[in-house]
């Protein structure tokens, strides 16, 4: 692809991990363990998924960063319904963790340069320099962003995808212009030879039926939104934070983009039901 520049950093593959599954969060199911059990966001290096920094009333789309962990809150009882709230600490009922001893084994660059790059390419350009499962975090431009949040909390049992009106109560967005620190995974479940592996990551990769398009491969991925584009992933910080979103990769389309890649070889549970 020209203009993407993926470049290995000689760092190995890493072991992932997760808390619970989004396999409940989709059944709109909240384990009891995890119901009141609260992590500290500063023991991750990232992760992202469901979470809420208040209860699990407010469970909603979550990225962990600095230290932080963010959320689109979904209790609709609450004067901040629907906006961003910041904690160190967090209750989920499914998050990926990137740990803190991974290293990025791949460097992608495309920089603003006139043309846009769809996300589509990205993700099809990624997988073919690392050819097995992937997690990234980037900083994006994005020239057109199609993305859409949860508006209630997945904890009474109705799954997602059968009760759509209920649990996005506000239709998917397309912005322009839009400056977003972005946190996903991504692999290939046709590959015969990546079956054990693509087994583990079912706790956070699914087909989303809101992916209108066919795409050969399966993706997951979560952006704040900000105000400003920092220099680097240190300088995110909740005064630039905006809202967090769970992004749709059609119609999404690439203007700059800086990413950490983390080819990944196992995901491990970190706290066992």
């Amino acid at each position: 692809m020209p203009g993407l520049k993926i470049k290995k950093t000689g760092a190995s593959s890493c072991a992932m991990g997760h808390i619970g599954s989004v396999a409940d969060v989709i059944a709109g199911h909240l384990p009891t363990k995890l119901a009141t059990k609260r992590f500290s966001a500063p023991d991750y290096a990232y992760g992202f998924e469901l979470a809420s920094t208040n209860d699990k009333e407010a469970l909603g789309e979550a990225i962990i960063i600095n230290d932080i962990c963010y959320t689109t809150a979904t209790n609709k009882e609450a004067a901040n319904y629907f906006q961003l709230t910041t904690s160190q600490d967090f209750l989920t009922g499914g998050i990926f963790i990137i740990p803190r001893d991974c290293n990025p084994g791949y460097i992608a660059d495309y920089p603003m340069q006139g043309g846009t790059l769809s996300f589509e390419d990205f993700y099809r350009h990624l997988y073919q320099a690392v050819k097995k499962p992937l997690a990234f975090v980037a900083l994006v431009e994005f020239d057109d962003f199609h993305s859409v949040a949860i508006g209630r909390p997945p904890i009474d049992n109705k799954p997602i995808f059968d009760n759509m009106d209920y649990y996005y109560p506000f239709p998917p967005t397309q912005e322009n212009a839009v400056s977003a620190l972005v946190i996903g995974a991504l692999t290939d479940y046709n590959d015969p030879e990546l079956t054990a592996i693509n087994k583990e990551l079912e706790v956070v990769l699914y087909h989303n039926p809101m992916d209108e398009k066919t795409f050969s491969l399966t993706h997951h991925a979560h952006a704040l939104t900000l105000t400003q584009m920092p220099t680097s992933l240190l300088e995110v910080t909740p005064a630039m934070a905006k809202q967090v979103r769970h992004l749709l990769i059609e119609n999404s389309t690439i203007r700059s983009i800086h990413a950490d890649i983390y080819p990944i070889h196992a995901m491990k549970n970190l706290f066992p039901l």
